[in-house]
């Protein structure tokens, strides 16, 4: 039995719907429909599950069915999260995709990544299991790209969070309550992400348009942390002040990197989506709030359309 059919078993006894459960649990409609098809499964110590069985048993107490107590609840979600067999399966049949498409064997991406061939060489047959296959995937291909020359754009929807401070960063964190064990997570996704620039920068330019929002604005919309490649479940909100403070640091980042070079983009069309763009490689769309999604475009014919793309001015109605 898989986390879903645990979850979904969960939701038919007490006859709630996924609006009903993202009620009770306080996670967003969205996220609980991929838990429920099998596309994402939670941490077993997360907030996400324990939120889950709480609302669950919130839930089930309201209708006055017995045996689905909290506790009882969250061992049982627990015992499926981040296991079932067809994660593995679908590790091995990305991987072993990210594999043929870049051209790349499994000794040259362990010699890149730092890993041991045969280990490499187990997760490609599906013989072992990551505890986070997303990101482990989606690093590799990262990691490999770093290397290979291109002229890198991004149209931003939040800041780079490789240009801030680590005590800024913290604080950010701090101020939203992310846990200790989260912080540090986060904490090696911006070290990944700084590795990756610097190389990025040390043969070739990256040039990013960033969003420049008002007091107003930020107060209409607050930006988040940029987290989408972390894969980390939960949005995080600068202050406005913090977002000031972080937007010169990025300014000066730029002046310390001859090949960094960044502009306001006045017309920001939307909120949520982010553009990378590896000229004559591939082009990324990220959905930034969370559940994180991309999609990555290597047709030649669309990956020019987006190098080539012109953002729309929207009145009225922007950063939606």
């Amino acid at each position: 039995m898989e986390f879903k059919d645990v979850l979904n078993r969960y939701m038919e006894r007490t006859g709630c719907s996924a609006r009903d459960l993202a009620e009770r649990s306080g996670l967003s409609t969205a996220t609980i429909s991929r838990y429920r098809s099998g596309d994402r499964v939670p941490e077993a110590d997360s907030r996400q599950l324990e939120n889950l069985a709480k609302g669950i048993a919130a839930i089930a107490a309201e209708k006055t069915i017995r045996e689905m107590e909290e506790e009882a609840v969250r061992q049982a979600l627990s015992e499926q999260a981040q296991g079932p067999g067809i994660e593995i399966e679908k590790l091995r049949l990305n991987f072993d995709t990210l594999l043929k498409t870049l051209s790349v064997s499994v000794s040259d991406l362990a010699r890149f990544l730092s890993y041991d061939p045969s280990y490499l060489s187990r997760i490609r047959k599906g013989q072992r299991k990551l505890s986070d296959p997303q990101k482990f995937t989606a690093d590799a291909f990262l990691k490999l790209d770093a290397k290979t020359e291109g002229t890198r754009r991004s149209i931003l929807s939040s800041l780079p969070l490789y240009t801030a401070d680590d005590e800024l960063v913290f604080q950010v964190l701090r101020d939203n309550r992310v846990s200790e064990k989260n912080q540090i997570r986060i904490m090696e996704h911006i070290a990944f992400q700084r590795e990756l620039t610097e190389e990025i920068l040390s043969h070739d330019s990256i040039f990013e348009a960033y969003p420049n929002f008002s007091k107003d604005e930020f107060a209409q919309y607050p930006m988040t942390l940029s987290l989408a490649g972390a894969f980390y479940e939960e949005d995080i909100v600068y202050t406005y002040e913090q977002y000031r403070e972080h937007l010169e640091m990025m300014k000066r980042f730029s002046q310390m990197h001859k090949n960094y070079h960044i502009e306001e983009n006045k017309s920001p069309a939307f909120r949520h989506i982010q553009i990378l763009i590896h000229e004559g490689s591939w082009a990324i769309v990220s959905k930034e709030k969370t559940p994180a999604i991309h999609f990555v475009i290597r047709h030649p014919k669309m990956r020019e359309a987006m190098e080539n793309i012109t953002m729309p001015i929207v009145e009225g109605e922007e950063y939606k």
